[in-house]
């Protein structure tokens, strides 16, 4: 008999590990900035920070959607694996019962 079988608890533990990743750049703490002082380094430390928080959350958002993509992802592998081992098993149970020499 057939068999065909996708390894569809592998891809739940990656996408989990992507998904834990993810939490961890969701999670940053807020950073405080220093207004008061007057440093020249001030002002292009505080963009910096600002663009650092935008691009954490921006890739928290996209490693959150490939996670919820590899979870979708390996759901319709299953079902197609199934759908196509239900349909073997009927062939290779019609190619035992069929003869030509009666």
């Amino acid at each position: 008999m057939s068999e065909i079988k996708s390894v569809t608890s592998l891809a739940v533990q990656r996408a989990t590990a992507i998904a834990k990743a993810t939490e961890s750049l969701a999670n940053l703490i807020a950073i405080e900035k220093d207004n008061q002082t007057t440093v020249a380094g001030n002002v292009k430390a505080s963009s910096a920070i600002d663009l650092a928080q935008t691009t954490a959350s921006q890739i928290g958002n996209v490693l959150s959607a490939m996670s919820t993509n590899i979870h979708n992802l390996s759901s319709a592998f299953h079902a197609m694996d199934q759908k196509v081992a239900n349909q073997l098993s009927r062939i290779d149970d019609a190619s035992t019962r069929f003869t030509l020499n009666g």
